[in-house]
C-alpha cells in the first residue's frame, strides 16, 4: 500500500502539536507496516527538519512542491518581487487561488499514485482526492473560540468544506468528536476517535520519578493557555506558603508579543526567580522535566484535550488542570479523577496547589490508575486503526 502524507499545513519548525502527531504516524507506521510505501508531500526548505524526526531510509520518500519552490525562491533573492508578491495578496485575494491551481496539477500527480492519503490538518483551504482522504480534525477551535468574525466565518467555511468532502475523519477526544457530531450529523458513518500518545515511553523513563519543587507546564505561550492566571495562582498560593514554596517550568513555542506581556507579569509580581519560559527543548530535557517535577498543570482555556495531562500520566504524574469541557469529557470518559479548578480564577488555581499538596499521596495513586486505564494508547494501537481506515479505502475504492 502507498500512503501519501500531506505536510504542507506548517512548518515543523513553529509547530509542536500537530507535526508531532505527523511524525508519530509515519514513525509507527513504518515500524509496524514496514511492507507499504510512504511519500511526504513536504514544504520546500524542510526537508532537513523532516528527516531529524523521521530519517531518510528506503520506505521513505519525500517530494517537495516544484511550484511552492518556486515562489519561495524568487521571493528570497529578489526583495522587490517578494513584496510586490505580498502586496498583490492583500489587493488580491484571488491571487492565491491561481497558486493553488498551477499546486492542484502537482498534487493529482501524487494522488493517482497514492491508495491513500492522509491529511493531519484541517484547516487548510486545499485538500487532496477526497475519495482516499483520512482526514485528521484535532479541534473546532474557529467554531467555539473567539476570533475576528471575518477570520472565523472565513475558516469555518474552508472547515466545512474538508470535512464533508473527506472520505473519513479521524479525531483523537471525546469533546471534538461530540462536537463534529453536533456540526456533521451526515458524517456519523465517517468519523473515528483514534486516541494517540506521541512517544512510546520506556518503563525506565517513568520509574525513575522523583517530586522536585517546580509545576510543569508544556504548551505554547497562546493566550488561550491561559498563562497569566497560572503565575497569578501561584503567587497567591506562595503567598500563603512560605514553608512550600513552588516554582513553575514552562516549556514550548514562545510568540514574542505574547512572551512580552507575560514577562511584563512575572516582573510584577516579582517571580523572576520562580517562572521561567524555557521555549522549545529536545524530547529527552521534556522527559527530564516530567519525570522530576512536583505535579504537572494546565492552565488552558481552550484545548481538543490537553497532551500535557496526557503526558502526565504516562510518567504517573498527578495532575491540576483547567476545567473546560475538552478534558472533563475525557476524564468522564476515561473514568480518571484529576484536580481541576476554573481557568478563570487565580484563587481557584492557588486552591487547587494548596489542595495538591495536602492530600499529594493520594493523587499519585489517582495518577497511577490513570497510567494503568490508558496504558493501551501507543503509536502501535493508533496506527494499526490507522491502518484499518486505509484498508477500508482502497477495498470500497477497488469495489
Amino acid at each position: 500500500m502507498k500512503i501519501l502524507f500531506e505536510c504542507k499545513s506548517i512548518h515543523p519548525n513553529y509547530s509542536g502539536g500537530i507535526e508531532n502527531y505527523t511524525y508519530m504516524l509515519v514513525n509507527a507506521w513504518r515500524k509496524y507496516f514496514p511492507q507499504d510505501h510512504i511519500v511526504l508531500n513536504i514544504p520546500p526548505e524542510t526537508k532537513r527538519d523532516y528527516i531529524e524526526h523521521l530519517g531518510n531510509d528506503n520506505n521513505i520518500e519525500y517530494k517537495i512542491d516544484p511550484v511552492w519552490k518556486k515562489i519561495i525562491t524568487i521571493q528570497k533573492n529578489n526583495i522587490l518581487l517578494n513584496f510586490l508578491f505580498r502586496a498583490l495578496k492583500k489587493i488580491i485575494p484571488s491571487l492565491w487561488s491561481v497558486f493553488n491551481g498551477y499546486r492542484r496539477k502537482w498534487v493529482r500527480l501524487l494522488d493517482i499514485e497514492a491508495d491513500v492519503i492522509i491529511v493531519t490538518f484541517h484547516k487548510s483551504k486545499f485538500i487532496h482526492n477526497f475519495q482516499k482522504t483520512i482526514l485528521v480534525v484535532h479541534d473546532l477551535r474557529n467554531w467555539d473560540f473567539e476570533e475576528s468574525k471575518r477570520i472565523k466565518e472565513k475558516q469555518i467555511k474552508i472547515e466545512s468544506y474538508v470535512i464533508e468532502k473527506s472520505n473519513k475523519i479521524v479525531v483523537s477526544w471525546p469533546y471534538p468528536m461530540k462536537r463534529i457530531l453536533q456540526l456533521f450529523p451526515q458524517k456519523k458513518g465517517a468519523i473515528n476517535m483514534i486516541p494517540f500518545m506521541y512517544d512510546p515511553f520506556n518503563h525506565a523513563d517513568i520509574t525513575t520519578n522523583k517530586a522536585g519543587d517546580y509545576l510543569y507546564y508544556s504548551s505554547n505561550n497562546g493566550i488561550h493557555k491561559n498563562h497569566e492566571n497560572l503565575i497569578k495562582g501561584l503567587a497567591l498560593y506562595n503567598e500563603r506558603n512560605k514553608g512550600k514554596q513552588l516554582k513553575l517550568i514552562c516549556t514550548g513555542p514562545i510568540v514574542k508579543e505574547r512572551d512580552i506581556v507575560l514577562q511584563k507579569l512575572i516582573k510584577e509580581l516579582g517571580l523572576e526567580k520562580i517562572v521561567s519560559f524555557l521555549g522549545f527543548v529536545k524530547r529527552e530535557e521534556v522527559f527530564e522535566l516530567y519525570r522530576n517535577a512536583f505535579c504537572i498543570i494546565t492552565s488552558t482555556k481552550y484545548e481538543a484535550f490537553s497532551g500535557t495531562m496526557m503526558e502526565a500520566y504516562a510518567f504517573k504524574k498527578p495532575v491540576i488542570g483547567s476545567k473546560i469541557p475538552a478534558i472533563t469529557e475525557f476524564l468522564d470518559y476515561y473514568n480518571i479523577e484529576s484536580l481541576l479548578f476554573d481557568p478563570d480564577s487565580p484563587e481557584e488555581i492557588a486552591f487547587s496547589i494548596e489542595m495538591m499538596c495536602d492530600n499529594y499521596n493520594y493523587y499519585i495513586k489517582k495518577s497511577e490508575e490513570a497510567f494503568n486505564k490508558l496504558k493501551f494508547i501507543t503509536p502501535e494501537y493508533t496506527v494499526k486503526k490507522f491502518r484499518e481506515l486505509a484498508k477500508e479505502i482502497t477495498e470500497n475504492n477497488i469495489q
